[in-house]
């Protein structure tokens, strides 16, 4: 939780500059540009999940009342199964890192491969016609 909060930090100082990537000289612009590069595929992963709730709400019109399930609900479940899920295992490639400058860029680009992962399945699951 508290890598998430200094991501947070870094965040809301300025906005992530995507810019900074092209430049990295040091550890605290490699955490800027991992910070940028991770709003994008969360702001991906929002607008991916929000078109998949549009499909879920879609499909609950269509389905007959005796089946008794809140197609939307099932989605805001998953979704905060997911991100518990991702917290625990990018906060223990966090921990192995532990004493190391790497660490946070590491706990990043963990989130970040996550989160690409995700949208992929819910592209998958409720987008796409496979």
């Amino acid at each position: 939780m508290s890598v998430m909060l200094f991501i947070l930090a870094l965040s809301v100082q300025d906005v992530p500059r995507i810019e900074t990537c092209e430049t990295q000289r040091n550890t605290l612009e490699m955490n800027e540009c991992g910070a940028a590069r991770l709003a994008l595929e969360r702001a991906r992963m929002d607008r991916y999940l929000a078109a998949a709730q549009d499909v879920m709400l879609a499909h609950q019109e269509l389905t007959p009342p005796e089946y008794d399930v809140d197609l939307t609900a099932r989605l805001e479940a998953s979704q905060a199964s997911f991100e518990a899920y991702a917290e625990a295992q990018c906060q223990a490639v966090y921990d192995m890192h532990i004493g190391g400058t790497i660490r946070t860029i590491m706990y990043i680009g963990c989130m970040e491969d996550m989160l690409r992962q995700r949208t992929h399945r819910i592209w998958l699951d409720y987008l796409s016609d496979a």
